[in-house]
């Protein structure tokens, strides 16, 4: 189905950001983004500790959802919160790390090994 589409994309973006670097990528422009925005500085280091030890447990659990491809009704239906309630943690989470969105946290979420590419 779509969805699946959608989420093996991101999968292989995610794949190539990791195999070739994040310098290479770049988000598309569109409403709310800046043209040619890097997703995140190129890192080979140590996980981010620093960024880590700010998330909360819940917003880890959000985190990692997020780098799963749930939509923010079933991040909210998993953990029996409201979606507004997921909304305000997405936020606290981007803001923690450093980020502007959905695929850059995940990417970060697999860089700091929070969660594992199969």
């Amino acid at each position: 189905n779509k969805r699946k589409k959608i989420l093996a994309g991101r999968i292989d973006s995610l794949r190539n950001i990791l195999t070739h670097g994040a310098e290479e990528f770049r988000t598309e422009s569109g409403p709310g983004k800046s043209p040619s925005q890097e997703v995140l500085p190129r890192s080979d280091s140590e996980p981010d500790m620093a960024g880590i030890a700010l998330l909360t447990e819940r917003e880890t659990q959000i985190l990692v959802r997020i780098a799963g491809g749930m939509l923010n009704k079933e991040i909210a239906d998993s953990l029996n919160i409201s979606e507004r309630t997921v909304k305000n943690h997405i936020s606290s989470i981007f803001r923690k790390i450093n980020v502007w969105d959905r695929t850059q946290a995940a990417v970060f979420a697999i860089r700091n090994r929070i969660v594992e590419l199969d």
